[in-house]
C-alpha cells in the first residue's frame, strides 16, 4: 500500500471522482508516496495554485496528476466541466493547471535539493468519469499518454507507470533516488515543523475532542427509537454512562418514570449531584432495597437477598413503580434481580437497558443470561474517555491491544514506579502530583485508587500529599484516594493505580482491578507496582501474565507488557 501525506483526507471538496482516485492510489504498492491536494505559493510570482495529488516513486520519479471529474468538453480551444448533477458547467484549464504545479515543484526543488540533479517530474490528467475513447481528437497539450481516465480506476500503478514511462522516453530524463534522496524531497515538499505542546495544552485539546466522540457516540439512540430492550456492550471509556444517562432523559422528557440503577454507591452520588430532573430515580442496589423495603428492620448483608426475594414474591408487575429501568455497570448486579426487573419492566411494555462491560466482571465470573437473551445486542467501539496510550496499558491487562478504539486521540504514555517501601511510593505520589498540578489540573480531579482496601494500602495512614489534603470521598481542594471498586463507572483528569504487587498481576481478579482503574484516567495514568519478587523470578512471572509476547525478563519487560514508560519518582 502506498503511504499517504496526509494519512488522512481532509476533504475531497464533494468530487466522487477524487474519492474514487484516492482509493484507487492507495492500491499502489508501498515504493509510492503519494500527497494528496498538495497546496503550494509560488515561490517567484507568489501565485497560489494545488495539485489534487503528486505521486513520487523512487526510480521513475514525481508525477503531478490534476483530476477532473463530471462531463468533460473540449472545443474551440476551451475545456469545459459539467456537474452532472447540478448540471453547472465552468471554464477550466487542467493541463496548464498540472504543467503550473509540475515547474512549481521544480524550482522549488532546485533551490533546496541537494542531490545535484533534480528527479524527473512530469504532469498527467485523470479523468475519472469516464472511458477515454481512442478516436477522440484532442488538443496537442493533451496527448493520451497522460490521460488517465475511468479504466485507470481498477488498473491504476500500470496506468500510472505507463504514464512515467512516456515521459521518460520523450525526455531521455531518468532518474533515481534512494531513500535518502526520496526523504530530501518529501522533506522539501511536506517540511517537518515540530513544536512540542506543553501538557496543559494537549488536556485542554483532548477534553475538546472527547465532548466531540460522545456527541457522536449518542447517535446509537436514533438506531434505537423503537427498541424497547437493548444489552450494549462497551469497554471501559466507551461512554456507557453518558449514554445510559442520556436514554434516561430521553424517556422522563417523554413524560415517564425511569429507574436508573447502579452498582457503586460513588456512582450514583455523582449521578445525583450532576443529572437529576424529575422522572428520574437514581439508586444503587442497597438504596433500591432500602426504599422499597422501607421500615424493615434487615441486616445490610441480608438486604440484596431479602430485596430479590420481595420483586419475586410480593410486586406484581401493576404495583411495580417505574415505567422504565436503566442498568449501568449491568455485569456487577446479581443476575437474578436483574432477570426480574427486565420481568417487570417487559410487563409494562417499558424499556430496559442494560450498559455492561464484560471485562469487568469483578463481582462474578461467568456471562449471564440477560446478555445472550437480549433481544438487541450493540457495541461500542468509540473510546470518549481515554487517550489511545492509556486505552493500550488499561487493554494491556485483559489480552486487547486496544485496536477496537475509533477516533482516537493521543497524549501522554502512562508510567510505572517500581517500590519497595512506602517511603518510595510516597515520593512518586509526589511527584505525580506535582506533575498534575504544573498541567492545571485541579486536586479533585486527582485520584489515588488502590486495588486493595484502603484500611490495607500502603497510603492508608496518609492525611496529604504535598499540602493538598486527602480525601476518602470528592470534595473541591481534595485529593481522592479510594478503592478501584468504589471508583467504577468514574473518571478522572490524573489517576494513579497503587498497591500492584508484581505477583498479584499473575491473578485474573487483580488484573480486571487494574484494568478498570487505569481505564478511569482520562489524561494522566501512573501505576505504582510493589517488587515483591526476586530477579530470577520475573521470567516465570511475565510468562504467566501473558505468555504470548516476547520481552526481557525483567521490570522492562513488565513496562513493555503494559505498555508504561519506567520512571526512578
Amino acid at each position: 500500500m502506498a503511504r499517504f501525506i496526509p494519512k488522512l483526507p481532509e476533504s475531497f471538496h464533494g468530487s466522487i471522482g477524487e474519492e474514487k482516485a484516492f482509493a484507487a492510489l492507495r492500491l499502489l504498492d508501498n515504493n509510492y508516496v503519494v500527497f494528496h491536494s498538495f497546496n503550494w505559493i509560488g515561490i517567484s510570482d507568489r501565485i497560489q495554485g494545488e495539485a489534487d495529488f503528486v505521486v513520487i516513486h523512487p526510480v521513475k520519479g514525481i508525477l503531478v496528476i490534476e483530476l477532473k471529474s463530471g462531463a468533460i468538453n473540449y472545443q474551440l480551444g476551451q475545456w469545459t466541466q459539467t456537474n452532472t448533477l447540478t448540471g453547472f458547467t465552468k471554464t477550466i484549464s487542467p493541463f496548464v493547471q498540472a504543467n503550473k504545479s509540475k515547474f512549481e515543484i521544480i524550482e522549488r526543488l532546485n533551490l533546496k535539493l541537494r542531490l545535484g540533479r533534480t528527479p524527473l517530474v512530469c504532469h498527467a490528467v485523470w479523468f475519472p468519469s469516464f472511458p477515454l475513447i481512442t478516436t477522440d481528437r484532442l488538443p496537442p497539450e493533451a496527448p493520451k499518454e497522460i490521460i488517465l481516465d475511468e479504466t485507470a480506476l481498477s488498473n491504476v500503478q500500470t496506468k500510472i507507470d505507463a504514464v512515467f514511462d512516456y515521459w521518460k522516453d520523450k525526455t531521455g530524463f531518468s532518474s533515481s533516488m534512494n531513500p535518502s534522496q526520496l526523504n530530501e524531497i518529501i522533506e522539501v515538499l511536506a517540511p517537518t515543523f515540530r513544536a512540542v505542546p506543553g501538557l496543559k495544552s494537549i488536556i485542554d485539546e483532548t477534553e475538546e475532542y472527547y465532548i466531540r466522540l460522545t456527541n457522536q457516540q449518542a447517535a446509537v439512540f436514533n438506531y434505537l427509537t423503537e427498541q424497547k430492550t437493548a444489552a450494549i456492550h462497551g469497554l471501559a471509556g466507551t461512554g456507557k454512562t453518558v449514554l445510559a444517562v442520556e436514554k434516561a432523559r430521553m424517556l422522563a422528557e417523554a413524560g415517564s418514570s425511569v429507574l436508573y440503577l447502579c452498582y457503586n454507591s460513588f456512582l450514583r452520588d455523582f449521578l445525583r449531584s450532576k443529572f437529576s430532573q424529575p422522572g428520574i430515580s437514581f439508586h444503587n442496589v442497597h438504596s433500591l432495597a432500602s426504599e422499597i423495603l422501607f421500615g424493615e428492620d434487615i441486616k445490610l448483608d441480608e438486604l440484596l437477598d431479602e430485596l430479590e426475594q420481595y420483586l419475586y414474591d410480593d410486586i406484581q408487575p401493576e404495583d411495580w413503580a417505574y415505567d422504565n429501568i436503566i442498568i449501568d455497570e449491568g455485569q456487577d448486579l446479581n443476575e437474578n434481580l436483574v432477570s426480574r426487573l427486565s420481568e417487570l419492566t417487559k410487563a409494562g411494555n417499558g424499556c430496559f437497558y442494560v450498559f455492561y462491560d464484560r471485562n469487568q466482571y469483578v463481582m462474578k465470573n461467568e456471562m449471564p443470561k440477560w446478555v445472550e437473551e437480549a433481544e438487541c445486542k450493540l457495541v461500542l467501539h468509540r473510546n470518549c474517555r481515554n487517550t489511545v496510550e492509556i486505552s493500550k496499558t488499561a487493554c494491556s491487562m485483559i489480552g486487547m491491544d486496544g485496536s477496537v478504539i475509533e477516533d482516537t486521540v493521543h497524549g501522554e504514555t502512562p508510567t510505572a514506579i517500581y517500590y519497595k517501601n512506602t517511603s518510595e511510593l510516597l515520593d512518586a505520589a509526589r511527584q505525580f502530583v506535582n506533575t498534575a498540578i504544573d498541567a492545571d489540573i485541579k486536586p479533585d480531579e486527582i485520584v489515588f485508587l488502590t486495588i486493595e482496601t484502603e484500611k490495607t494500602s500502603a497510603l492508608a495512614d496518609i492525611g496529604d500529599i504535598n499540602g493538598i489534603p486527602i480525601s476518602s470521598v470528592r470534595k473541591d481542594g481534595h485529593i481522592l484516594f479510594t478503592t478501584v471498586r468504589k471508583f467504577k463507572g468514574l473518571e478522572a483528569k490524573a489517576v494513579m493505580v497503587i498497591d500492584i504487587s508484581v505477583r498479584s498481576l499473575i491473578n485474573p481478579e487483580k488484573q480486571r482491578l487494574v484494568y478498570i482503574g487505569c481505564s478511569r484516567a482520562k489524561h494522566l495514568l501512573k501505576l505504582a507496582i510493589y517488587e515483591d519478587i526476586r530477579k530470577d523470578e520475573y521470567g516465570d512471572c511475565l510468562r504467566r501474565i501473558n505468555s504470548e509476547r516476547n520481552v526481557p525478563k525483567n521490570q522492562k519487560g513488565l513496562g513493555r507488557l503494559l505498555n508504561v514508560n519506567i520512571s526512578r519518582k
